[in-house]
């Protein structure tokens, strides 16, 4: 694989994932497990490079796999590259910089995603402080102590999108009628809100990331460290 680095630095995208994989498939099929440091260094052009992750799919990738580094030089001359002789592989001193580039986009994504996370989470907080707790609603019973409803939202006057700015809608359809609020949580800190109308369409809160990891319960978790209690867990 002679003008791989090349190949992958100046030619082939990183930000698509099916490309990204297809690449990681060919560069391994070609150099087995030496290859990765060359994966990884073209990868972190993107700023949603993650390391680890980048890590986990190299080991699933199978050496024997159906895509070869054919596959890589194809990308590459699909995306401009012509085996002239003219390619000329990076230096040191040009990967860093594009290495400190990267670093430098991933740090602004993380400061804008944790910006918008904490936005949410303002919101959230502010449509559940005034939410009517246990009063019985669409799914939603008096013994149901976690989940809050009674909002009159299909005239756009709610108070959930007053507070939002925006009527929450599912698939381009406003709630409407009065609304479950089931609260998301990300450890002890709430995170979003799922709104649910009596239909069963539902929404969260809008902002990036704000249901990564998180979790709502229909009734209060017990108390302990769990033992002897069994927990049904679904994606909303």
């Amino acid at each position: 694989m002679s003008s791989a680095s090349a190949l992958l630095c100046n030619s082939i995208p990183a930000h698509d994932r099916v490309i990204w994989l297809r690449t990681g498939m060919g560069i391994k099929a070609e150099l087995g497990e030496a290859g990765f440091a060359l994966w990884d260094t073209w990868s972190q052009q993107d700023g949603s490079y993650d390391r680890r992750a980048a890590k986990n799919v190299w080991r699933s990738i199978k050496p024997t796999g159906k895509v070869t580094v054919g596959s890589v030089f194809h990308l590459a001359q699909a995306n401009g590259w012509r085996d002239d002789g003219a390619t000329r592989v990076p230096t040191p001193d040009e990967l860093e910089e594009r290495q400190r580039a990267v670093a430098e986009r991933s740090a602004q994504v993380e400061a804008e995603i944790a910006h918008a996370r904490a936005e949410t989470g303002k919101q959230a907080a502010a449509i559940w402080s005034v939410a009517n707790p246990g009063e019985a609603g669409p799914r939603l019973s008096a013994a149901q102590e976690c989940l809050r409803g009674g909002y009159a939202q299909g005239d756009r006057r709610g108070k959930a999108a007053a507070i939002l700015g925006y009527p929450p809608k599912c698939n381009g359809s406003t709630l409407e009628g009065r609304l479950l609020v089931a609260p998301v949580r990300v450890g002890d800190r709430l995170s979003t809100l799922e709104l649910i109308d009596g239909a069963g369409r539902k929404a969260a809160l809008a902002g990036r990331g704000t249901k990564a990891g998180g979790y709502w319960t229909a009734q209060p978790l017990p108390d302990g460290a769990g033992d002897d209690v069994i927990l049904l867990i679904g994606e909303a």
